[in-house]
């Protein structure tokens, strides 16, 4: 009976182990379930970080485009202003246009008429004679 006794002690014991290796084993499981939820939750999020990340590189790359195509429209119009600036007519150029009006002038200058042309040339050829 002593071999019963044993017997059953040790039965109990291995019964004791399996059912403590067992409560283990579920709880071993219960936190690999969680870690897998939980990585399959950053993956989705690191996903769709990535999906936000694309889109916002391409919207600026876009919104890049046309800031290069209005700072070529930009400098393309400076250019032309600046040829345009050349082309007109300086402040030495407009000094002596205003010389020129001045000398050509009525109200100043002396013009002669020709009625006064006629009688100077009148008295001219008098006095040659």
């Amino acid at each position: 009976m002593a071999e019963k006794d044993e017997l059953t002690l040790i039965i109990t014991e291995l019964s004791r182990r399996v059912s403590d290796v067992e409560r283990r084993v579920r709880s071993l499981e219960q936190v690999n379930e969680r870690i897998e939820g939980l990585i399959s939750s950053l993956e989705e999020k690191t996903n769709r970080l990535n999906s936000n990340f694309k889109l916002s590189i391409e919207s600026l790359s876009t919104r890049i485009e046309g800031l290069k195509d209005e700072m070529k429209k930009m400098q393309k119009s400076l250019d032309e202003t600046r040829k345009e600036l050349q082309r007109k007519v300086g402040k030495e150029e407009i000094k002596e246009m205003q010389m020129y009006i001045e000398l050509l002038n009525p109200i100043t200058s002396k013009f002669v008429t020709k009625d006064e042309l006629k009688k100077e040339l009148e008295i001219f050829k008098e006095k040659l004679k």
